[in-house]
């Protein structure tokens, strides 16, 4: 099921501008208006629509090869701690979210 970007998220300018990139012949496909790359709102609209409610490939099992290795990094701003034999954990207290 494919969703679409609810109109509310643009400005009349970027909305016009899709209309008329996706109008044209793919032979003449162009990139996306700019603030398709740097809206905030656009943005955000992505992380829950992408990374919100889907499996995630966070890392490779050579990263962490042993029983208890693990890593850390943030994904969209959120701090992540991937344990070997565990599964990835959301950790929304800061005090436990210590990355190196």
């Amino acid at each position: 099921m494919s969703k679409t970007i609810p109109y509310s998220h643009m400005s009349a300018t970027t909305l016009a501008a899709l209309k008329e990139l996706a109008a044209k012949p793919l032979a003449s496909a162009t990139a996306m208006p700019k603030d398709m790359y740097i809206s905030p709102s656009i943005f955000q609209l992505e992380i829950e629509r992408l990374f919100h409610g889907e499996w995630i490939c966070a890392g490779r099992s050579d990263e962490i090869p042993n029983s208890g290795d693990y890593m850390s990094f943030d994904l969209c701003d959120q701090p992540l701690i991937l344990v070997r034999g565990r599964m990835a954990i959301f950790t929304p207290c800061r005090m436990f979210a210590v990355t190196g």
